[in-house]
């Protein structure tokens, strides 16, 4: 136990204060009681730069933690926002449960502290990390989504007792990998405790599919996929003689969702959304605006007698397009 602990002993699952977290995230990593440390020194005689150095972690940092996200596959987070009780407790706990053995993953392989000439001496933690975790039930649309943010401070202690700091360079590049393991022990403990099944599902052609929960509508999936389109939206043309604002694999999602749908060929869906946006829609259409982020809105326009509607973004460029039966 080190001097600090004598002091202020932090316990596990404590709750997390304002003034902690401005100590340990805002001061450039000063120990989340250093105030009343500082005090304690005071009260010893100590002078007040004294006493505001005995609460410092080490040597001051301008990085002083690393945020991680961990949520659900959509499949498994849908299951928890539409079904019962019992399967919400069954996706909390493993969602729980991931976390746990991610952080511990990242404690003994991944975590580093350096010290010496150029960060020359590279050394685990034996105390552990350090971190605060949120727990968010919902996306900033208000769409249901499960997931927590951990901010992990990038302050550890050597075995000789000393304040040191993590190699962030090694988090960062341990990241995927970390994902990639959450979602293979959240998805396993789901398909365990309630005996489903997984399958792949490609998200980007030519990319790796991700491993969603068997049986969970693809268009069901999409649903989740709102602020990925509104990303989307607002990148710059890529295609040439392209009408969307999106790349054009985005425009092969529209395609297969709006035309291919209805029958209509590729070459005639191009066609018929260019000729829709070049016709100014506006009258006779059910308008909506939409928050693009930023203070930019486009408009999303429905044809009240089941013609044709599609999304216009804030340079009343085309971000989709669609016929009413296919919307």
């Amino acid at each position: 136990m080190t001097p600090l602990d004598r002091i202020c002993p932090r316990v596990p699952g404590e709750e997390v204060t304002e003034a902690q977290l401005r100590n340990l995230f805002g001061e450039r990593g000063r120990h989340p009681y250093a105030d009343r440390i500082e005090a304690d020194r005071i009260a010893q005689g100590a002078s007040p730069t004294e006493a505001y150095r005995a609460g410092a972690l080490g040597r001051r940092v301008t990085v002083t933690g690393v945020d991680f996200v961990f949520r659900p596959q959509p499949s498994i987070y849908l299951l928890w926002a539409f079904g019962d009780e019992e399967t919400r407790r069954v996706v909390e706990a493993a969602h729980e449960y991931a976390i746990v053995r991610v952080l511990e993953w990242i404690e003994d392989e991944v975590a580093v502290i350096r010290y010496g000439t150029d960060g020359i001496y590279r050394v685990r933690s034996p105390g552990g990390l350090v971190a605060a975790r949120f727990r968010h039930y919902e996306a900033r649309s208000g769409r249901p989504l499960l997931h927590d943010h951990v901010l992990l401070s990038v302050k550890g202690q050597r075995l000789d007792g000393r304040w040191g700091s993590i190699h962030t360079t090694v988090l960062h590049e341990n990241t995927v990998a970390a994902s990639a393991l959450y979602n293979e022990l959240v998805a396993a403990e789901v398909c365990e405790e309630l005996g489903l099944a997984t399958e792949p599902r490609t998200v980007t052609p030519g990319r790796r599919p991700v491993m969603e929960i068997a049986g969970v509508p693809h268009g069901l999936i999409r649903w989740t996929a709102q602020r990925s389109d509104q990303i989307a939206a607002c990148l710059s043309e890529l295609e040439p003689g392209n009408p969307f604002k999106t790349p054009a694999d985005t425009f092969k999602h529209h395609y297969e969702k709006h035309g291919e749908t209805v029958g209509v060929s590729p070459e005639q869906y191009m066609r018929d959304a260019r000729e829709w946006a070049a016709s100014n829609p506006g009258r006779g259409y059910n308008a909506k605006r939409i928050d693009f982020g930023n203070g930019k809105w486009g408009v999303k326009y429905t044809d009240p007698n089941g013609g044709r509607g599609g999304m216009l973004g804030p340079d009343r460029k085309l971000v989709s397009f669609w016929y009413e039966e296919s919307h």
